[in-house]
This record gives structure tokens, C-alpha cells and sequence, in this order.
């Protein structure tokens, strides 16, 4: 609950679940598990960035630390 960024290597579907709950209610369930599949899958060491000082649409998740994404929902 005192964070302000989370940092996310492949999880097993149960902590996505928890994650989404917490702290991602501003994008789809489905979405947010397609953003984060096509980052781990890009490259092994890949990670997804949540900021929680962030909206979705002002940096709130990315790439790494340096890619945006933009949720459509």
C-alpha cells in the first residue's frame, strides 16, 4: 500500500488477478493480460511498469521504463 511503482516479471495468473484487483481497475482484465503477454514475450528480461502516480492515459503503465502504453478502454 506505500508504493508508487510496481514492477512486473511473468506471474502466474492468481497475481495477475490480485494486481488487476488492486491496482489496475481503470483498464480490462483482458487487455491488461494482453499487455502483459506481449511485453514478456518480446524479450526474456522484459518487465511491465505500473505507476501509481499516474493516470492510464499520463504513463501509469509501460513498457519497461521507458515505453508507454495507452489503455483503449
Amino acid at each position: 500500500e506505500n508504493t508508487n511503482l510496481i514492477i512486473l516479471f511473468p506471474q502466474d495468473a492468481k497475481n495477475i488477478s490480485h494486481i488487476h484487483a488492486d491496482h489496475c481497475t481503470d483498464i480490462d482484465i483482458k487487455e491488461f493480460k494482453q499487455f502483459l503477454q506481449s511485453v514478456w514475450n518480446e524479450k526474456r528480461y522484459n518487465f511491465v511498469t505500473i505507476d501509481l502516480t499516474s493516470s492510464k492515459f499520463n504513463g501509469k503503465y509501460r513498457k519497461n521504463f521507458d515505453t508507454f502504453y495507452f489503455p483503449s478502454t
